[in-house]
């Protein structure tokens, strides 16, 4: 029964993901638009905070296979709340420049190598996805 609730959980994400995404992300690559950047941003921005959402809700009703220890919870909420915060950030630098606000986005890299250093060891095995 664990699994199909984890199965549920992973695909309404998907869901989630792919339809809220597809029709701006078109439109960004279609036009070079300040107004078509900072909405495909806060639709992105609006997305990722649901992941969160949706990870919060799966930890606290005992959704996920396993309950996850504090730390790898705290940990994988960051993580998925990072997205939300260089979305979010690029809406006014949109403004400036549209080139320089999704060189924002791509700051995420770098974060995720520097966050290696505070993961909890047994994160990669219990985190889904």
């Amino acid at each position: 029964m664990g699994t199909r609730r984890g199965f549920s959980l992973s695909w309404l994400r998907t869901i989630a993901v792919a339809g809220s995404l597809a029709i701006a992300s078109f439109a960004l690559l279609s036009a070079d638009s300040q107004n078509v950047l900072w909405t495909n941003a806060v639709n992105v921005a609006i997305v990722s905070g649901m992941e969160v959402v949706l990870f919060s809700y799966a930890q606290n009703h005992d959704l996920l296979q396993k309950k996850l220890p504090r730390d790898v919870y705290r940990y994988g909420a960051a993580m998925s709340l990072a997205p939300v915060l260089f979305f979010m950030v690029s809406i006014p630098i949109a403004f400036v420049s549209t080139t320089l606000a999704v060189c924002v986005w791509f700051l995420g890299i770098p974060l995720a190598a520097i966050s290696e250093r505070w993961k909890p060891e047994d994160a990669d095995e219990l985190l889904p996805g």
